[in-house]
């Protein structure tokens, strides 16, 4: 059982056919910090054989329901996040990486029958995690100093592996934590919008907001590509998809500035 659907994503690929997983959260749309979770929630966190949560301030709202199942995995505890970090751990290869190798050691310990199919969803899966920061690296190569915006934190792990710096870090982090962007900040990135001093920016796809849309328009007047990184797994692709969608994205938006 997963909060989040990314994650029962990545241990499906790994369990194959000898696991069923179920997430809470599997909409687009849902912000995970303000759900409010069912009494059905808290039973089936509780009562899986093995619980997941991102952790991070990010759905810490699962925390007690968690802990009281057989086994469980709180991914923030796992990776050391500090506050400040991005919260969206499923977006930073390095921290997926682990934690697969986290979820295939529970498996293989729960159905030890099933230890080399395991193993060799594990393999699988990780060589698409080669395949993600093999292209991390080559946008790293193919594009230097790459300076982008953001509206929120979400991706910023992954595009710091591509060696792209976010410019507007505060401002992102107090709309990522629901907490208002100071004016000074908010009027730094409207003049890095419309002056062009940003390679590109990022937005969530499900935030609707006035100032969202007046931020996107900005960046629209500054001849600035603006790109969707969203917060929860798209229906019917893989984690590893999803990524490369992300960076695909970013690949054309850098490539049609000539940066």
């Amino acid at each position: 059982m997963c909060v989040e659907s990314v994650w029962c994503n990545i241990v499906a690929q790994i369990g194959r056919e000898h696991v069923q997983t179920d997430a809470i959260i599997g909409t687009v749309g849902i912000d995970p910090h303000e759900l409010n979770p069912t009494p059905a929630m808290a039973r089936v966190l509780a009562q899986a054989d093995f619980s997941l949560m991102n952790g991070a301030t990010y759905d810490d709202w699962a925390a007690p329901f968690l802990t009281q199942a057989p086994v469980h995995l709180n991914i923030a505890e796992e990776t050391g996040w500090v506050p400040g970090a991005d919260a969206h751990m499923f977006l930073d290869p390095q921290i997926v990486r682990r934690v697969a190798q986290r979820v295939t050691e529970f498996l293989q310990r729960r159905s030890p029958q099933n230890m080399a199919d395991f193993s060799s969803g594990l393999r699988t899966f990780l060589s698409e995690v080669d395949h993600v920061q093999q292209r991390l690296e080559a946008l790293r190569l193919a594009h230097n100093h790459v300076v982008y915006a953001a509206t929120e934190t979400q991706g910023t792990a992954l595009l710091a592996q591509a060696g792209f710096q976010l410019m507007d870090r505060r401002y992102a982090q107090a709309i990522a934590q629901h907490t208002g962007p100071a004016p000074h900040d908010e009027a730094s990135l409207e003049l890095a919008l419309q002056a062009h001093k940003v390679a590109f920016f990022v937005v969530n796809p499900s935030v609707q907001a006035p100032q969202i849309e007046h931020l996107k328009a900005l960046a629209q007047e500054g001849g600035v590509p603006v790109i969707e990184v969203g917060e929860t797994l798209p229906q019917g692709i893989s984690w590893q998809a999803w990524v490369m969608q992300i960076l695909d994205q970013t690949d054309k938006a850098l490539n049609a500035a000539h940066l």
